[in-house]
């Protein structure tokens, strides 16, 4: 039984200094401003970046072709766009750098807005932790809303007032 107790303490213990290690680890990994806005190539090879669009409300949807709720919400966004074109809207695909199939997926959902791929620091920059996530930037560029899932277009519109 003395022995069981003894494992059993060694187990938690090294757990509890894995979980301090890897809190460390991400407290000194945090995004930086670039991570944020860092330089982007849609899918028809004009690079950019998101802090351009200062001085204009900002649409950005994380989405990836294998998402059944991300592909689902593409109708609502669309309608967006057609009716406020004025607004920026950027699809950020997560799709492992996979243009190719971020392309298919794209033109397959009619997305006439301007598409990128996102990678890994990207998504952990704008705390993506789930698809569909969209963000709302103000005219300052700062986050206005997140919505973690299916995303509405009385909410775009809403949010983009």
């Amino acid at each position: 039984m003395r022995r069981f107790f003894a494992d059993w303490t060694m187990a938690l213990l090294a757990a509890a200094a894995l979980f301090l290690a890897v809190s460390v680890w991400m407290r000194s990994a945090a995004p930086t401003e670039a991570d944020r806005l860092p330089e982007l190539r849609d899918l028809d090879g004009v690079r950019f970046t998101i802090d351009e669009l200062q001085g204009q409300k900002v649409v950005l949807n994380f989405w990836a072709s294998w998402c059944g709720p991300c592909r689902a919400e593409m109708p609502e966004i669309a309608r967006f766009h057609r009716d406020y074109p004025e607004i920026p809207v950027i699809g950020l695909a997560v799709d492992s750098g996979d243009e190719a199939k971020v392309r298919g997926a794209a033109q397959a959902l009619s997305m006439s807005w301007r598409v990128a791929l996102a990678d890994t620091r990207l998504t952990r920059a704008w705390a993506v932790e789930t698809l569909p996530t969209t963000v709302i930037l103000d005219k300052n560029g700062d986050t206005k809303t997140v919505i973690r899932g299916l995303v509405s277009y009385d909410v775009l519109v809403r949010e983009t007032r």
